[in-house]
């Protein structure tokens, strides 16, 4: 089933995010003595332990040898990296029932587990849209609901970008429960 596992939330939730920032998809999974190094991603970089984490347990994959850290997320891409983590079942899946991710679809098993965990719901309208870069509010959503991320009453987030936003409560959850600072000057951009 679409069981979700429940982890130590602020370490998967961080990885999460940073997975999120770069989409790497998987294919292959290293074996367990290998290290999965890429050639744009070294030390240096803040989010190195979380990326190399995530590659060594065959989560997320480079191409050609690079992660490319600054390429932008699409919904399908993430789909497979939150069915990763959470080890979600996507082989024996419930249809999602959207329009545009046919049994064909490379990701089908990972958008259709995330739709049985609850995690995702599409557009309103019948599509998950699988190839539309993934907003930072969609990816609060995705990330909240993932890990059952809760805004415990009176808290609130400094940003000012998202007051009334359809994400509000999603974006204030990752900022109270330490996932997201924002991008600076008390700001998120959910639609960045």
């Amino acid at each position: 089933g679409g069981k979700r596992m429940k982890k130590n939330t602020k370490m998967y939730t961080t990885a999460i995010a940073t997975a999120l920032a770069a989409s790497a998809i998987v294919t292959v999974v290293p074996t367990q003595a290998e290290t999965v190094k890429f050639k744009d991603v070294d030390s240096s970089n803040q989010f190195y332990d979380y990326i190399t984490n995530l590659a060594n347990r065959g989560i997320v994959e480079g191409y050609n040898g690079a992660f490319n850290p600054k390429q932008e997320v699409r919904r399908d891409h993430a789909a497979k990296i939150i069915a990763g983590i959470l080890e979600l079942n996507t082989k024996d899946v419930a249809n999602p029932q959207f329009k545009d991710v046919p049994a064909n679809h490379p990701q089908y098993g990972a958008i259709a587990a995330i739709k049985e965990a609850g995690i995702i719901s599409g557009d309103g309208l019948g599509n998950y849209l699988p190839g539309k870069t993934l907003t930072r509010g969609e990816m609060a959503k995705i990330i909240a609901n993932a890990f059952d991320l809760k805004v415990p009453a009176g808290s609130t987030a400094p940003f000012t970008d998202v007051k009334g936003n359809m994400f509000e409560q999603y974006i204030t959850a990752l900022y109270v429960n330490g996932v997201t600072n924002g991008v600076g000057n008390n700001k998120f951009d959910p639609s960045g």
